[in-house]
């Protein structure tokens, strides 16, 4: 794996990434699902898959117009704002809540976090099924768990090996990228949800039943959240950044218009190793 011992930010996108935004392009909803790989109390390794939504590439969020106003206001306040169009990359999004199990399957394994216990940076398997281009994408990589405090180290060491993928874009001024900030981007990415999911963030823990009322009554079911710097809710929230390490695509093909035993065609583009 070299994901994260990448130096030199590649100059240019990835060979894979057209084909795979032609095809998201067509998905009614772009969901995927997340496979990451939990051990039990004696060590033993056992598979897990969940659905979650892509969110687009990092630095290059396609920010709704009920986004924009509410970071328009961050900005008229000098809370935020939205951060000038001068980086991109090639890493896939998704969001969750820190309090999910997956955070913790999605840690690294092999001894690179420096010892600071940085949540992030295990491997991971993002599978999407674009069912009218008929192909399956298979994204092997490392995923990288970011929207803590700045000065925690684990947030510094997470932010560290995703800058290292991220390009600057030709002709962006000096004056915009020192405006750029991560904080921004996050908040960006939590002001993009919708209000019903950003309140989800304030539901009671996960695997709490719903007949027991929650110890913390700022905890509710059902809430909807106006306010992008919600305490609570901002404390929960994290954005998931998946660095790409081996991407293939396979292609089922039709034949005479049955699919019961389709032949596949796959696509292979990695290891990523610009």
């Amino acid at each position: 794996m070299v994901s994260h011992q990448h130096v030199h930010p590649p100059s240019s996108k990835a060979p894979w990434r057209p084909l795979f935004q032609c095809h998201i392009s067509i998905l009614t909803s772009p969901e995927f699902s997340l496979a990451t790989v939990y051990r039990n109390s004696s060590g033993s390794a056992h598979p897990r898959v969940r659905t979650c939504v892509f969110r687009g590439f990092w630095t290059e969020l396609d920010l709704r117009e009920t986004a924009k106003e509410l970071l328009l206001k961050d900005e008229e306040s000098n809370r935020g704002g939205i951060n000038p169009n001068v980086f991109e990359s090639d890493l896939l999004t998704f969001t969750t809540d820190i309090r999910m199990e997956k955070i913790a399957q999605m840690a690294s394994t092999d001894g690179t976090d420096c010892g600071i216990g940085a949540s992030g940076g295990g491997p991971i398997e993002a599978v999407f099924w674009v069912k009218d281009a008929m192909t399956q994408w298979r994204i092997k990589g490392r995923a990288f768990v970011i929207g803590n405090e700045s000065c925690e180290a684990s947030e510094l060491w997470s932010r560290e090996n995703i800058q290292r993928w991220v390009r600057r874009r030709e002709g962006s001024a000096e004056e915009d990228i020192t405006r750029w900030t991560w904080e921004k981007e996050i908040t960006a990415n939590f002001a993009n949800l919708s209000p019903t999911m950003r309140g989800s963030f304030k539901n009671p823990p996960p695997g709490t039943p719903r007949s027991e009322p929650p110890s913390d009554p700022s905890l509710k079911l059902g809430l909807t959240l106006d306010d992008i710097h919600d305490p609570v809710a901002r404390a929960n929230f994290r954005v998931v950044v998946i660095i790409p390490e081996e991407p293939n695509a396979l292609r089922k093909m039709k034949t005479l218009a049955k699919l019961a035993s389709p032949f596949g065609k796959r696509l292979n583009f990695g290891p990523d190793k610009r």
